[in-house]
């Protein structure tokens, strides 16, 4: 869970991507190359830092450190 959501922070927030291993010019033609679709869901994400509320959410999660890595979304889910 918490790769996903500092994944989507490096992802969606600009000023984290010359820390990436992959360069601006790399990020910029992905997200050109997507369908509408996941540009707009994308774009919400930046702009409402959906990386921050995940992280605090997933802090939260009592049961989250306790459990094995493939049963982390089930559990973050309930």
């Amino acid at each position: 869970m918490y790769e996903c959501a500092l994944g989507i922070g490096a992802f969606t927030w600009d000023e984290v991507h010359n820390k990436l291993d992959i360069v601006q010019a790399q990020v910029l033609q992905i997200k050109r190359q997507m369908s509408e679709a996941p540009k707009r869901e994308v774009s919400l994400a930046g702009m409402h830092h959906t990386w921050r509320s995940l992280l605090y959410l997933i802090h939260r999660c009592p049961y989250l450190p306790s459990t094995a890595q493939d049963k982390h979304l089930p559990v973050f889910m309930n």
